[in-house]
């Protein structure tokens, strides 16, 4: 025989009710632990990134350090002195394309030499006159000053007359020194440098 429990169905309710009165206070806590996690989480990537500013702020302390200063000041004097070149140079591609290009239809040149002060051009021709007619057309290009013939020579075997040209620069006369960079003020800058 079975036993009747009539107060079974309120027995049952109350279990019901604590179940439920269980489930907000696990969300709760589930909650605090998300939020402490995130907050711990924060704290150590703001901490890294602290450690890195504080790496990078701090100063190089390395035994090349002033090699590597000495070698800065060494390009910046070879900076100057480019900038100086180029400003003062008056030997370029165009100068080059000049000379060749003025050169006359039985003309040739061998050899261009070609320094600070002056220009030397070795070469032949089938006549005289050519030769005096590439020094008239280079007498137009105004980087020259005095153009002279050195040297005419007739050769038997080539029929042909070879020729040598020394052509000075025109002088550039700067208006001041100051604009040469000299190399006692860049030993002072840039400070002993080892060759």
């Amino acid at each position: 025989m079975r036993d009747f429990n009539f107060f079974e169905p309120y027995i049952r309710k109350e279990k019901v009710e604590k179940k439920k009165k269980k489930r907000p206070f696990i969300i709760v806590v589930v909650v605090f632990l998300l939020i402490g996690t995130a907050y711990v989480y924060r704290d150590i990537i703001i901490n890294k990134i602290t450690e890195v500013i504080a790496r990078e702020e701090a100063p190089i302390e390395d035994e090349r350090m002033p090699e590597l200063e000495q070698k800065r000041l060494e390009l910046a004097k070879l900076r100057s002195a480019d900038a100086y070149l180029k400003e003062t140079n008056r030997i370029n591609e165009q100068l080059l394309n000049d000379i060749t290009t003025r050169v006359p239809e039985n003309a040739e040149y061998d050899s261009i030499r070609v320094g600070e002060l002056s220009t030397e051009i070795a070469g032949n021709t089938k006549t005289i006159e050519l030769t005096a007619d590439y020094g008239n057309a280079l007498k137009e290009l105004e980087v020259f000053e005095d153009i002279y013939v050195v040297s005419t020579t007739y050769e038997e075997e080539e029929k042909r007359y070879r020729y040598i040209l020394d052509i000075d620069f025109e002088h550039i006369e700067k208006s001041s020194q100051d604009d040469v960079p000299a190399d006692d003020d860049l030993e002072e800058d840039a400070g002993e440098v080892d060759e």
